[in-house]
């Protein structure tokens, strides 16, 4: 009470002026977000000073209407009845519109303020006039200003008082915003909010459904803004939510969560910025939560890599976590298209992409500095990190000391610096003249200002802000020469090469070539005459500063090749060989395979020269062009590197593809002499330069992202596509199969990214290679002339360039083709859905083409089926169909001509010898077909089949077989089926579709087959694969058990999943339960097969009295763990946690107990057992744990077994393996504590502290690898 009589006191004696500053200050944080603006009519902007003006303060509210509010102080009118005269006649000006220029509709509330207390009957009387006038009254006295100053406001007692009533670390959202603001490097919260819709909503969503929410983030990624908004919009959606944030200053924050937060029926939403840093604060709020049981909300934000650190205090209390990502690309860009911005040239967009790097506040930046600028002024960026950091050194004076300066630098160009590492303290620190403790004390210093971050244990630090280290790199080393860059060189190159490479790059993509170029010349000019004179490998350092010594590393480059030995060239063949991957690539003599990813220092050394714009462009591509000569293996790799230079950027655009052009005339120049190896770059480089869509990639951080580009039809693109089309005219003839290779691989560009104009100018050129190159007597070079014609008219391409040339390639056979063809997207134009269901236009289609089909080849005699046959067998052997098969064509036919009366047998004998037969004919189909048509010339059919020579006889035989029909097969015939089967070798499918009418014949016809399948498949023989139900279907039909063992067996061996569901297994279970114990065995043996997911592992559960078999089965598997990696995870398949079969996890927990009971004292079986049951059972863990413990309270048993062991370990992400341990370990503690007498588990226990301990130190081991590691 004592506070409220203090700061009454201090109210009653304030002036005119503050008192009316300090109303005003107090209803801007009560109105939040209802005010869109206040407007303190009553005094003159900037001073403390009165002037006349109704009301004295008008407010507009967000629903556009008005509160006037008027002040009175007790200086002016110390006596109650001249105070209470002055109110009325503020409130009677209100209403006067004369005076507010405010009409009365638009007025929603007066307020009248003073400091000073009326009694009720003066209250009532005001508010009287203000009802008269249909309006609302609300009167803040001495008293109630008081009160909500000490409990909502304390910060304004302070500010205008003088007053300190708590630490002024709860603050209402706006004073949090203007506290945040004043000072550090971190994003202004008061920017417009973009592009965060969908992480606001899952915020909103996450804060609707937990206690707690936490926000992770790397540093500047909009965490704080992100929040902040969402406590606006939940506060304006909830009103009974009133918002805090709390601002760590280093103090107790408990009193004054009790003093603010005590109101009854209130509920709070508190945020806590960068929660790591105010553990203090989080447990306040959690003890004050605990004693209160106040409804509250609470959000945190943390960084990602201390987000550990924060986990063990929220234990106990429902929590979720949101991630929040860097802005892409396109969202940067965005960004600066908006007003006030409003950047839309794609240049400058690009620009300031690049710039940006995802940082929001540095896109603005340079959208700002990007005014009334051109392109070329904003490629010194160097003016703009200056602008950028500008409030930095104005709010933070502690950037402007040298001393501080120099530890930044050094912290910039290391990235981070440990401590505990002996070459900081030894090599680094001292190498700038830096001491240990003063370095570490000004780090810790700076991290309090938020510009570099410290590890948890002080031990380690790093730089907050990857944009603002580049800058100080900058400054320090070159603008402010704070440090020497000479000592980086001398000292740490090559040990820090990475380092050196990636800032120097940086510096110099930043701030310029000229800028940062001058700076660097000289110390790199005598850092290489000293490797020279060393005679050093130069290579290493080269690679780095080629772009400031280019003259000296091309002469290097020379030099080296010069000396390289002359070899054997390659012999281009003109055919396509098949390299890794079944890829297809050209063949060279020798089956030579060349290397897309082969490795050289002097390729390394010189491409960069082909990726920039420089005077030495044509001598670098020369260069290039003699080390192929010299290593011609090379040559696929530069390959992938041109093809990853060239890509007619945006920027090349500018210089009118100077690049490309001079590239193209270099090439061309050099692929008309007499060396096969430039003809090889020519002809693999065509289809690239004429495509009409190129991709590029580039990095931001870990980032890979990938922008298209579709070049404008200029006259420069178009000569350079003119060039290439010439040069593969001329070349065609050489080498025929390369370029017709070549030549559908531009057809490949024929897609989405199609360019009318770009098309059109290329079209004269592909009718002139159709003219010299094509003969439209050959089916396999119409086909090709026809898809790109159809592809271009699918385009867009004008009818009149391409008639002439489609009519003259509309030949009979390709007419025949498309009758045949079911591609759909080749008969669209011609069966067009129209808006059709597609199933039903599927049915309708399949219609359709077999009217089409019966039309196209209504053949009279045997010898038309013949001659489409072969043309149909010609087709699929060019693979033509290879995703789209003639199956359907080919039977519509082959039936047509057997019911024309078109002989059976001579069809089917022509068929058969036909190279491709089994590719587009299914046998089983075809005989089926047969039998019921021609059911009399089935046993003929199978004497030919027998008697004649042909491709694959011995499967069109076993179709054969499977198809007979029961009146065919007798001794005979079965005893022909089982002796093919022992004939046939090679990999097959057997579905025995017909085995019924086999098995009365021969009863053991089934177990001979399978004999001798087994016996032919143990010798490498042939390799069968059965159905997945054969054993289900047949079990009656094979009475020999050791038989069905043997099957299964070897079709487990063969399928890495076969009978996924077990349902196989159990047909042999339920006839030898024993049997699980081989097929287990074999499991166990496997090395490669990976059967994760399966459940037919934990079959074995259904078998009634299950628990005699698992028991052997678990004591098999914990035996043979430590010899076969497979078994222990068959043991954790056998207690599979996903088993959904009723009564499963009861008969489960049931076995485990009794086990352990059993074999508490073998420890081989409780290792495997607790492995197992820490991965599938981890529920009943504490209740199998306490069971063993009181079984077997030998210590020495209790050590050997690995209690943190979980299974076959899989940890992604930013995971902490030992904190995913400790956790385990915190388990086997909490079952110890429970166990009595206490005194048998005190060395149990103190074992388990030790390994508690153990892992909180590689916690903090892994945590501090997680912070020092490379994220850019």
């Amino acid at each position: 009470m004592l506070t409220i009589e203090l700061i009454e006191s201090k109210l009653k004696i304030m002036n005119p002026d503050a008192f009316h500053r300090l109303c005003d200050h107090y209803l801007f944080f009560e109105g939040e977000d209802e005010f869109d603006s206040i407007v303190p009519v009553g005094q003159v902007e900037g001073k403390q000073k009165a002037r006349k003006g109704t009301p004295d303060t008008r407010i507009r509210r967000s629903d556009g209407s008005y509160i006037f509010i008027q002040y009175t102080t007790q200086e002016n009118y110390q006596k109650s009845d001249a105070l209470l005269k002055k109110l009325e006649e503020d409130l009677i000006y209100c209403f006067d519109a004369r005076k507010t220029k405010v009409g009365l509709t638009h007025l929603g509330l007066v307020i009248l303020c003073f400091n000073s207390n009326i009694g009720n009957a003066e209250e009532q009387k005001l508010i009287n006039i203000a009802w008269a006038k249909g309006k609302r009254l609300q009167l803040i006295n001495l008293s109630t200003l008081a009160h909500k100053i000490v409990k909502d406001y304390p910060f304004l007692a302070k500010e205008y008082l003088g007053i300190e009533i708590d630490t002024y670390q709860l603050l209402p959202v706006k004073k949090f915003i203007e506290e945040y603001e004043k000072g550090g490097i971190a994003t202004p919260l008061s920017n417009p909010f973009l592009y965060r819709e969908n992480e606001l909503k899952a915020i909103e969503n996450s804060v609707e459904s937990n206690m707690i929410t936490i926000v992770s983030g790397k540093a500047g990624v909009g965490k704080t803004k992100l929040v902040v908004e969402n406590l606006r919009a939940f506060t304006k959606k909830h009103r009974n939510y009133q918002a805090y944030c709390i601002r760590n200053k280093d103090q107790p924050l408990l009193s004054d969560l009790r003093r603010q937060l005590s109101a009854k029926n209130k509920k709070y939403l508190i945020f806590i910025d960068d929660a790591n840093k105010s553990i203090a604060q989080l447990r306040d709020v959690l003890t004050f939560y605990q004693e209160n049981q106040t409804e509250f909300k609470l959000i945190l934000t943390v960084r990602d890599y201390v987000l550990k650190d924060i986990e063990p205090f929220l234990q106990g209390y429902q929590n979720n976590t949101i991630s929040i990502k860097v802005f892409d690309s396109q969202q940067i860009k965005e960004i600066v298209k908006t007003k006030p911005f409003s950047i839309r040239h794609p240049l400058f967009l690009e620009r300031i992409r690049e710039v940006a790097r995802g940082n929001p506040r540095l896109a603005i930046m340079t959208a700002i500095a990007a005014k009334d600028r051109t392109l070329d002024e904003l490629n010194n960026v160097a003016e703009i990190y200056k602008l950028y950091f500008e409030r930095i050194s104005g709010d933070n004076p502690i950037l402007a000391y040298p001393e501080y300066l120099r530890v930044l630098g050094v912290l910039a160009f290391f990235r981070t610096i440990d401590r505990e590492d002996n070459r900081v303290m030894e090599n680094i620190l001292p190498a700038f003249g830096l001491n240990e403790n003063d370095f570490w004390t000004k780090l810790y210093e700076l991290e309090r200002h938020e510009i570099v971050d410290v590890f948890t244990d002080r031990s380690s630090a790093r730089f907050s802000d990857q944009i603002l280290e580049g800058y100080l790199f900058f400054r320090v080393f070159f603008i402010d020469k704070l440090l020497d860059y000479g000592i980086i060189l001398e000292r740490f190159f090559p040990d820090y090469s990475g380092r050196v490479k990636y800032t120097a790059i940086d510096a110099n993509n930043t701030f310029g070539f000229e800028d940062f170029g001058n700076l660097i010349k000289p110390f790199i000019f005598q850092k290489l005459q000293q490797i020279l004179e060393n005679r050093q490998d130069a290579a290493p350092f080269l690679s780095i500063f080629w772009y400031y010594l280019q003259d000296e590393t091309l002469l290097y480059i020379k030099q080296q090749i010069d000396g390289l030995p002359e070899i054997e060239p390659l012999v281009l063949e003109d055919r396509i060989a098949t390299a890794r991957f079944n890829e297809k690539t050209f063949g060279f003599a020798g089956d030579t395979m060349l290397d897309k990813d082969a490795k050289d220092d002097l390729l390394e050394l010189t491409t960069p020269f082909l990726h920039h714009l420089t005077d030495d462009f044509d001598l670098a591509t020369g260069l290039m062009f003699g080390l192929i000569e010299k290593k011609p293996l090379l040559a696929e790799r530069v390959v992938r590197e041109i093809k990853s230079y060239f890509n007619f950027s945006v920027k090349d655009g500018i210089y009118h593809y100077y690049r490309e052009e001079r590239f193209a005339h270099l090439l061309i120049e050099k692929s008309t002499e007499d060396k096969p190896v430039f003809t090889y770059l020519f002809l693999k480089l065509v289809p690239h330069f004429l495509k009409t869509r190129f991709d590029t990639t580039y990095s931001e951080g870990r980032n890979i992202n990938i922008s298209y580009i579709e070049p404008n039809a200029s006259s420069k693109f178009l000569e350079i596509r003119a060039l290439f089309w010439k040069r593969f005219n001329e070349v065609y003839d050489s080498y025929p199969s390369l370029s017709l290779f070549s030549f559908k691989a531009v057809l490949d560009t024929f897609g989405p990214d199609f360019q009318k104009e770009v098309r059109t100018s290329d079209w004269a050129f592909i009718e002139a290679v159709f003219d010299q190159h094509f003969d439209y007597d050959k089916f396999q070079d119409v086909y090709a002339i026809n898809e790109f014609v159809s592809r271009g008219a699918r385009m867009g391409l004008d009818k009149k360039l391409y008639s002439e040339t489609q009519k003259k390639a509309q030949t009979p056979d390709y007419k025949r083709f498309l009758a045949l063809d079911y591609n759909q997207l080749r008969n669209r134009e011609r069966f067009s859905r129209d808006g059709q269901d597609y199933n039903d236009w599927h049915k309708w289609f399949a219609e359709e083409k077999k009217k089409e089909i019966l039309k196209t080849f209504n053949h009279r005699d045997i010898d038309g089926y013949k001659q489409t046959f072969a043309f149909i067998n010609h087709c699929t052997e060019l693979q033509l169909w290879e995703f789209y098969t003639v199956n359907n064509g080919a039977q519509i036919l082959f039936n047509a001509a057997l019911e024309k009366g078109v002989d059976p047998l001579e069809l089917v004998t022509y068929l058969i010898h036909l190279t491709q037969f089994n590719r587009f004919f299914s046998f089983e189909r075809l005989f089926n077909f047969m039998r019921d048509l021609a059911p009399g010339l089935i046993l003929e059919l199978g004497k030919v089949l027998n008697d004649e020579d042909y491709p694959n006889k011995p499967y069109v035989l076993l179709a054969y077989f499977n198809t007979l029909g029961d009146n065919y097969i007798n001794k005979a015939c079965t005893a022909d089926y089982l002796e093919l089967l022992a004939k046939v070798s090679g990999r097959f499918y057997l579905y025995f579709g017909n085995v019924t009418s086999y098995l009365r014949i021969d009863p053991l016809f089934l177990i001979k087959a399978l004999r001798v399948l087994l016996a032919n498949s143990a010798a490498g023989i042939s390799d069968f694969i059965l159905h997945e139900e054969f054993l289900e279907r047949h079990v009656n039909d094979i009475r020999n058990t050791g038989l069905l063992e043997q099957v299964y067996l070897a079709m487990i061996a063969k399928e890495d999943h076969y009978d996924h569901d077990g349902s196989e297994l159990m047909v042999v279970l339920k006839r030898r339960p024993s049997f699980y114990l081989k097929f287990l065995e074999q499991l166990a043996s496997e090395r490669s097969i990976d059967r994760s997911g399966e459940q037919k592992i934990a079959k074995v559960w259904d078998l009634e009295n299950a628990f005699p078999i698992v028991e052997k089965a678990v004591n098999y598997l914990a035996t043979h763990q430590r010899y076969h990696y497979h078994a222990e995870e068959l043991l954790s398949d056998l207690l599979e946690n996903t088993i959904k079969a009723e009564g499963f996890r009861e008969n489960r927990l049931l076995f485990l107990k009794a086990y352990i009971q059993q074999n508490a004292g073998n420890m081989k079986r409780m290792k495997a057992i607790f492995k197992a049951v820490g991965t599938k059972v981890q529920e009943h863990f504490a209740e199998l744990l306490e069971i063993f413990l009181k079984e077997n309270k030998r210590f020495d048993h209790f050590e050997k077994i690995r209690w943190d062991e979980r299974g076959v370990r899989v940890i992604s992400g930013d995971a902490i393996s030992a904190e995913i341990d400790e956790r385990a370990w915190q388990r086997v503690k909490a079952v110890l504590e429970k166990l009595q007498p206490g005194a048998d588990y005190l060395e149990h226990r103190v074992f388990v502290g030790k390994q508690i301990a153990y892992c909180q130190r590689s916690a903090i081991r892994e945590r501090k690898h997680n912070f020092l590691r490379d994220d850019y």
